[in-house]
């Protein structure tokens, strides 16, 4: 499991306005290049790692190994969410503005997108479906794994090696959601 252990930098641009003395160093100012091309980066004026960055239309969030760079719309977030809809054709909004209409940055924003979608996902009940497992037992259920049996106990049972599918909501699309 990935852990931060130390706060890195964390930078928030407006589109189309330069943000001036941010410090990156030689690594992340050269995957930044490759990562945004629109990104205008110079160097700053009497300073050898410091950059003034003038970020394009694109919008979004940029992690570096030292530096998290945010790129925010200049127009609100409500404003961004409904040209996105205009533009992918979808008309409806069932009234989810209000919470849209909160989000500050893209990060929230984001937040409140994946939140409503798992609800909406999950408003009948989880998905459950069948899960094959493995196990040692007293008495055979399922598929006894004649193998596996007689390679470990020797023909000696108990136990019995079998395979066997269970009905649950503990399923990989549901360990998913729980992980988003």
């Amino acid at each position: 499991m990935w852990t931060m252990t130390t706060a890195m930098p964390r930078h928030r641009l407006v589109e189309h306005r330069p943000a001036l003395g941010i410090s990156l160093t030689v690594e992340d100012r050269d995957a930044l290049r490759r990562l945004h091309p629109g990104l205008t980066i110079e160097p700053a004026i009497g300073s050898v790692d410091r950059y003034d960055l003038t970020p394009d239309q694109n919008i979004g969030v940029i992690a570096l190994p030292s530096v998290v760079l945010e790129i925010q719309p200049k127009v609100p977030m409500q404003s961004v969410l409904f040209m996105v809809s205009y533009a992918c054709r979808l008309t409806r909004w069932q009234g989810v503005e209000a919470d849209f209409a909160r989000a500050d940055d893209v990060v929230e924003l984001m937040a409140i997108i994946l939140a409503r979608s798992v609800s909406h996902a999950t408003r009948r009940g989880l998905l459950c479906g069948y899960r094959s497992e493995e196990e040692p037992v007293r008495s055979p259920r399922g598929r006894i794994m004649f193998d596996d049996f007689v390679r470990r106990r020797l023909a000696n049972a108990p136990p019995i090696d079998v395979r066997h599918d269970i009905f649950t909501c503990d399923i990989v699309e549901n360990r998913l959601l729980l992980a988003a």
